[in-house]
């Protein structure tokens, strides 16, 4: 009985046959209207060297939303400003493409009402949080007002690193620390953790770096 060996370059032409098929068999028509792609490299080729230029002709040949491919990425561009805000304001909840890691231990219904990082569920309670977030917290005159915050803990962070002249520490250790106690003092008025982090361990910085 005899065998024969395929030559290795017919296995490397078999996945480049597949993806230039699967470029060529026509798509959903879900998708907006677009340039016809080429396999495998897509639009990228039609793009010139001003995208903003070739997709705005793209626009009055196929309309206010388009669908260019850029290699296999599939991407919709709306040329209009009422096509514009239907993405960004009144369909952002579905269009947002937001998925939340699953990396705390605990049940969506808790994470939804209290998170916003981690919420599974693009509510109304949840854009709210981000509101208040985006006001309150995180809005230029917010950010200014914690200033004499931030230097405070880091005038404690060189005071501690003083205090431990002549001596081997772990920058990163202190740095994290630094940052816990800044954002604890933010949201609640205290300290996490102890930047002597040889004498004093904290089951918070455990927590943070086991989420991280």
């Amino acid at each position: 009985m005899e065998y024969y060996m395929l030559p290795a370059s017919f296995l490397i032409f078999i996945p480049l046959l597949f993806l230039i098929v699967k470029q060529l068999i026509p798509k959903s028509g879900n998708l907006p209207p677009g340039p016809r792609p080429w396999p495998v490299l897509g639009n990228i080729l039609q793009m010139g060297k001003n995208p903003h230029i070739s997709l705005a002709k793209f626009a009055q040949i196929h309309g206010q939303l388009i669908s260019v491919k850029l290699g296999t990425q599939l991407v919709v561009v709306a040329s209009s400003p009422h096509s514009a805000a239907e993405i960004l304001k009144t369909q952002d909840r579905l269009l947002s493409a937001r998925f939340p890691p699953s990396v705390a231990p605990y049940e969506l219904s808790v994470i939804d009402q209290h998170s916003i990082v981690f919420s599974s569920d693009l509510s109304n309670h949840w854009k709210f949080l981000r509101a208040f977030c985006r006001t309150h917290l995180f809005s230029p005159k917010a950010v200014e007002s914690q200033a004499a915050l931030r230097e405070k803990k880091v005038s404690e962070m060189i005071h501690f690193l003083t205090s431990r002249k002549g001596e081997t520490v772990k920058i990163s250790e202190i740095l994290f620390g630094t940052i816990l106690n800044t954002l604890g003092n933010l949201f609640f008025s205290k300290d996490l953790c102890h930047l002597d982090y040889e004498r004093n361990t904290s089951e918070i910085k455990r927590v943070f770096r086991k989420i991280l």
